[in-house]
């Protein structure tokens, strides 16, 4: 039997950045990429309780991040875990399953540096909510957390209301990936 690839949720939603970002200079975006890599490498450490020397540049989103953690988080389920649903047919690697202050039980965050809000996030989360469920996890909510690059107080948008047309969307996404990738599953 062949093995099956399983795109990633970036991948199943990369014709939609891809669109978004195709007045984007090339040098701004790579610069963006490392500036996600690093902030999300600190975050993670943050929340894991390691030492990381994020760069300098930085630290005004882990100001942000630092802050906000310290203000409403009271649980860890987990952070940066690579997950599969072999139900759906794809993967992903969500940034952090949290309990929030006040809440019943655990909301899904992703870590965003961008300014604007992007109306492919919550499909984004969409996506990730179906892979801790399908691998037992309780998401009672989602979220983006957009971090503050002067250390300002970081904006959390919530996605649950829109959550079921946004899965169904996300899972619409992936069979039209489906379909242009060789129908692989």
């Amino acid at each position: 039997m062949a093995d099956i690839y399983l795109p990633s949720v970036t991948e199943v939603l990369s014709f939609v950045n891809s669109r978004a970002f195709d007045h984007v200079p090339v040098f701004r975006l790579e610069a963006a990429q490392a500036r996600g890599i690093d902030v999300h490498s600190a975050a993670a450490a943050l929340l894991l309780g390691i030492w990381y020397d994020p760069d300098p540049a930085h630290a005004g989103y882990m100001g942000s991040l630092t802050t906000w953690v310290e203000q409403f988080v009271v649980e860890v389920v987990f952070v940066e875990q690579s997950l599969v649903s072999l139900k759906h047919g794809f993967r992903g690697h969500p940034d952090a399953l949290l309990r929030i202050r006040g809440d019943d039980g655990p909301t899904l965050i992703d870590w965003k540096t961008p300014k604007p809000l992007s109306l492919s996030w919550r499909l984004q989360l969409a996506g990730y909510r179906l892979l801790a469920i399908d691998n037992g996890f309780k998401v009672s909510r989602v979220a983006s957390l957009r971090l503050d690059a002067d250390g300002g107080p970081a904006k959390f948008q919530g996605y649950t209301r829109t959550l079921v047309s946004d899965q169904n969307d996300f899972l619409a996404a992936l069979k039209v990936w489906r379909f242009f990738n060789g129908g692989k599953k």
